[in-house]
């Protein structure tokens, strides 16, 4: 009797332990379904705030509000934004004859074969045009009037802006002038220094991830005649006021206009500043005191950076500070990076010779500023085709002498760039090629 007890008893016991253990399980599957359902109710909200910032960047492909971020968060890489910029651009006939095609068409594309890549990287690209594209048959010096297809090569390469104020703006008239701006939008370039009715700004501004970069440029005139003249062309009365122009005996005015500009892109919010500036004096490897003295203007009206171009040749850099302590690095000349101003043309190789410039900006204070550039010389090479013609390249000159090969050069050739080398190191003073801290 004991013993049919105790079974009963155990198996009572066994029957509460069994509840027990069902309870228990039912408890857990209870806490896992409400954690997972949890987990993918958080996932499904994460997946639809990327889908908003997807949606949001659709609308401005240089607006990103998750790196905005990243660069007021200390632990994680600093933002650094590229700036890259080309001096100056020319046709000139032979490299019309080089660049045309078997369908009477043109393609400059190998010119820039070789820096694409330095242009492609960059958050933005600027090179200075000087010419027109006013149309019918292309030619060059003295008139310049490129073939459109330049401006394809240009975009194709990288560029963005372009620098359109020089002393070659008006080679074709207004007409010529009209049409290139047509073009050159065309083209998704932006024109710098030029503007197509006087209701626009004279000046660019240009957005990325939110910061605001401006640029505007001069291009110098010359009175002629009870009037005033580019190049000796007169400028038309329907275009004057279309080009900005500077005069070396009304530095006030150019100031007074500076600041006006400069006052206007503050207004919008810009948070660094470009000057593109059409100076100096042809094949002379020094800045003279006209330039020095603009420098100073721009500098004391808040520009950050400044880009010379005009002479054809490299001038020296330098950074400048002004009354309110702040720097402003002064480009005097880049030089050509594109043209047929060669040795065999002018018995002057300087003018082979010119200067890429990469600028990164970074930001601090939620503010642009100028961190540190890259100076990277650059070479005219006259490439000889099988029927003849020559198709000029744009080469960096460092990356060449380390493989010529790659870059398809005769022994002469790099002979020609060692030669460049040495003469831009000799203008620009020992240490200043390559990588340069800034702030």
């Amino acid at each position: 009797m004991r013993r049919k007890r105790y079974t009963k008893r155990l198996f009572s016991k066994n029957i509460r332990f069994i509840m027990v253990g069902l309870g228990l399980i039912c408890i857990v599957l209870g806490l896992t379904t409400f954690f997972i359902s949890n987990k993918l109710d958080t996932s499904n909200l994460k997946d639809n705030k990327t889908e908003s910032y997807e949606n949001n960047s659709e609308k401005n492909s240089k607006d990103n509000s998750e790196t905005k971020e990243q660069t007021n968060d200390k632990n994680l890489p600093e933002k650094v934004y590229k700036i890259t910029s080309l001096g100056n651009l020319i046709v000139h006939d032979s490299q019309i004859k080089g660049a045309k095609t078997n369908n009477n068409s043109y393609n400059f594309d190998k010119s820039f074969e070789y820096i694409n890549t330095n242009l492609k990287n960059s958050d933005l690209a600027i090179g200075i045009i000087e010419g027109s594209f006013g149309g019918g048959s292309p030619s060059g010096y003295p008139y310049f009037n490129m073939p459109d297809e330049f401006l394809d090569s240009c975009k194709n390469s990288g560029l963005d802006l372009i620098t359109f104020a020089t002393n070659h703006t008006i080679d074709k008239g207004a007409s010529g002038f009209n049409r290139s701006l047509d073009k050159i939008k065309e083209k998704n370039l932006i024109p710098i220094g030029v503007r197509k009715d006087s209701s626009t700004p004279n000046y660019t501004v240009y957005e990325i991830d939110g910061h605001k970069i401006g640029f505007f440029a001069y291009t110098y005139k010359t009175d002629a005649n009870g009037g005033e003249s580019i190049n000796g062309i007169s400028i038309p009365s329907s275009i004057k006021n279309l080009i900005n122009t500077f005069s070396y005996n009304r530095l006030d005015k150019f100031n007074s206009e500076v600041n006006s500009i400069i006052k206007s892109m503050k207004s919008e919010g810009v948070e660094f500043i470009f000057s593109s500036i059409h100076w100096g004096e042809e094949y002379k490897t020094t800045e003279n005191n006209s330039q020095r003295k603009m420098a100073k203007i721009l500098s004391e009206n808040g520009v950050d950076v400044i880009l010379g171009g005009h002479p054809h040749v490299i001038q020296p850099y330098e950074t400048i500070k002004n009354s309110n302590g702040k720097d402003t690095l002064v480009f005097y000349s880049q030089g050509n990076s594109l043209s047929n101003q060669c040795y065999e043309e002018l018995r002057n190789a300087l003018t082979e010779d010119g200067l890429m410039l990469e600028f990164n900006l970074s930001v601090k204070d939620n503010k642009l500023y100028l961190k540190s550039y890259t100076v990277i010389p650059t070479w005219v090479y006259r490439e000889k085709n099988s029927n003849g013609t020559l198709t000029h390249r744009i080469i960096p000159v460092e990356k060449a002498l380390k493989d010529p090969k790659a870059f398809n050069l005769t022994n002469e050739s790099v002979t020609r760039i060692n030669r460049s080398l040495n003469d831009t190191e000799k203008i620009l003073g020992k240490g200043k090629i390559g990588s340069q801290q800034f702030n």
